[in-house]
């Protein structure tokens, strides 16, 4: 992987970081997924080292990553692996799903596990995949 794919990654995470998730709805969001989507897409030849980012991305913020360290939420990767469907990622949700939490307590990473699924129910937010403020009545 190149030094200019790995300076446009970081350039993605730093727009990720600048968002303040508690304030943006998944609407305001879906410009900012199609763009990691889409740069995912591009550089799909370097798919393993891309998806290699996403997981120590995903395992900074399962094992306690400080703010301003974690680039992508589990929505963001979602959304993308909805598309892409990269078998690496779903086989790294599962296990990190299975070894850091109990059958009993909810899915630690549904957004991204739930993306595989034929029926994904986060769909309903997104304008990609059907969804989106018009099909919320917004």
């Amino acid at each position: 992987m190149n030094d200019l794919i790995i300076e446009n990654f970081n350039r993605l995470c730093q727009k990720f970081r600048a968002v303040n998730y508690a304030e943006t709805g998944e609407d305001e969001m879906e410009p900012l997924y199609e763009e990691l989507l889409g740069f995912l897409q591009r550089n799909a030849q370097h798919r393993q080292q891309l998806a290699q980012l996403l997981m120590d991305d995903i395992r900074r913020q399962r094992y306690g990553g400080r703010q301003g360290e974690v680039c992508f939420s589990d929505t963001a990767i979602g959304y993308c692996m909805r598309e892409l469907r990269w078998p690496e990622i779903l086989a790294f949700a599962q296990q990190e799903n299975s070894e850091f939490h109990s059958r009993k307590m909810s899915t630690a990473l549904h957004s991204i596990l739930e993306a595989y699924d034929d029926e994904w129910p986060d769909a309903v937010f997104f304008r990609r995949f059907g969804g989106g403020r018009d099909a919320l009545g917004g």
